[in-house]
C-alpha cells in the first residue's frame, strides 16, 4: 500500500467534499451540505490564492487532504464572503446553523485585540477518512509537511493550528509533529487550543 501525497485542483472538489463530510460530521462546515461544500466552499479554496490544499491517495483512492493558509487572517476574512451567497442559502435551510454563526460574531466583538498569531500560515484543515483511520497518522503526517514545505517555498517561518479543545487525536498528531501549545481562541462558541510550529 502506497499513500501519495499531491497539489489539490478543481476536479478534486467532490473527493474533498465528501472526505471533510465523513471525517467531521458535526463541523459547521460539514453541516451546510454537500452543496456548499461542493459547489462553493472547496471551489473557492482550491485556487484561493492565499491557499494550497493537499490531497492524499492510498493506491490511487483519495483518503484525506490538508487545506493550508499563508496567512489565516486574510483566508478567512476572503473565503467566505466569495462564497457568501450559497452560505446564505445553506444557513437559510438550517436554522439551528445560524445560532453557531451568531456566537461566531460575538466572539470576533469580544477579541477586541488581535491575538499574537494574527496574519501567521494556518494548518486550516485536515481530514482523513475513517475508512482510512488506521493509517490517518501516516496520512495526516505526510499531508501537514507537504503543506509546510510549502510555506517554507513561500518564505514563511512559522506555522499555526486551531484545533477544537478536547479533540486529542487532532492535538496528538499536530503535537507528534513538533507544535507547541501558545495559546487558546474562541471561535463559534467554541474554545481552540493554538499551536505553533517554526519552520
Amino acid at each position: 500500500m502506497t499513500v501519495e501525497v499531491r497539489p489539490a485542483g478543481p476536479d478534486d472538489v467532490p473527493a474533498l467534499a465528501a472526505i471533510h463530510r465523513r471525517a467531521f460530521p458535526s463541523d459547521p462546515l460539514a453541516r451546510l451540505g454537500r452543496r456548499f461544500l461542493e459547489r462553493a466552499f472547496y471551489p473557492a479554496a482550491v485556487v484561493h490564492p492565499l491557499a494550497r490544499c493537499f490531497l492524499a491517495s492510498l493506491d490511487g483512492r483519495p483518503i484525506g487532504f490538508h487545506l493550508c493558509a499563508l496567512d489565516h487572517t486574510r483566508f478567512h476574512e476572503r473565503i467566505f464572503p466569495a462564497t457568501r451567497w450559497s452560505l446564505a442559502a445553506a444557513l437559510a435551510s438550517r436554522p439551528r446553523l445560524w445560532a453557531f454563526a451568531a456566537r461566531h460574531a460575538i466572539d470576533r466583538l469580544a477579541a477586541r485585540d488581535s491575538p499574537p498569531w494574527a496574519g501567521e500560515p494556518e494548518v486550516f484543515l485536515v481530514a482523513v477518512d475513517p475508512e482510512a483511520r488506521r493509517l490517518a497518522p501516516i496520512g495526516a503526517r505526510r499531508l501537514i509537511h507537504a503543506g509546510w514545505d510549502w510555506l517554507r517555498a513561500e518564505g514563511r517561518t512559522t506555522c499555526v493550528a486551531h484545533i477544537e479543545e478536547g479533540y486529542e487525536p487532532g492535538l496528538r498528531i499536530a503535537r507528534g509533529c513538533g507544535m507547541r501549545d501558545v495559546g487558546s481562541e474562541r471561535r463559534g462558541g467554541r474554545t481552540f487550543v493554538v499551536l505553533r510550529k517554526m519552520l
